[in-house]
């Protein structure tokens, strides 16, 4: 879909994921530039859990510690900092719209991630999760959406009380991942 004449389209993932991987799930929602030579990519979740439950996975250095498996400090307030260091790579970011229990956001280098949270209207109790990533430059897109992918993938382990894959595993699924989002994004751009 073209977007409102802003210069912005929204092609959404499924169509083309859903195409690659035999129908698996929609991993995303790109809103690219035309121009510009940034994105945003979207995630949307069903999670069976109530909201303060979800958001205090995504908030509370200790719940993110055990499905990012990073150390993680965090001053949980507008303006404080928000660090995780993921041996692999480090966010350090700070804390820019904290309202418990429906968003979260925080800028990462010159990218802003920003997590709502809300009821269901299909299911009594869950939760909807939109996790977006402002600002990523193309170039960086298909590993960091890759990335959000496996993460969000285990969150919804933890959230479920299974056990967490080996990071080693996660490695080796993030790399096919990346090669997804790479070819997403280099027919979402072509077109």
């Amino acid at each position: 879909m073209v977007g409102d004449g802003d210069g912005w389209k929204t092609v959404p993932v499924s169509e083309t994921i859903a195409a690659v991987t035999g129908g698996h799930r929609a991993i995303a929602t790109a809103e690219l530039p035309q121009v510009e030579s940034c994105c945003t990519l979207i995630w949307r979740r069903q999670l069976r859990f109530p909201c303060a439950t979800v958001f205090a996975a995504l908030t509370e250095p200790a719940r993110l510690e055990r499905w990012m498996e990073g150390r993680v400090r965090a001053d949980l307030r507008t303006g404080g900092r928000f660090l995780v260091d993921l041996g692999e790579g480090l966010i350090d970011g700070v804390v820019l719209e904290l309202r418990p229990p429906e968003c979260f956001a925080y800028s990462w280098g010159s990218s802003i991630v920003r997590a709502s949270v809300a009821a269901s209207k299909q299911d009594p109790g869950s939760s909807e999760l939109n996790l977006a990533h402002h600002g990523l430059a193309v170039d960086h897109a298909a590993s960091i959406g890759a990335g959000w992918e496996a993460f969000l993938d285990q969150l919804s382990d933890y959230l479920e009380g299974k056990e967490l894959e080996p990071a080693r595993q996660r490695v080796e699924h993030r790399s096919d991942l990346v090669r997804l989002y790479q070819r997403y994004l280099s027919d979402t751009l072509r077109r």
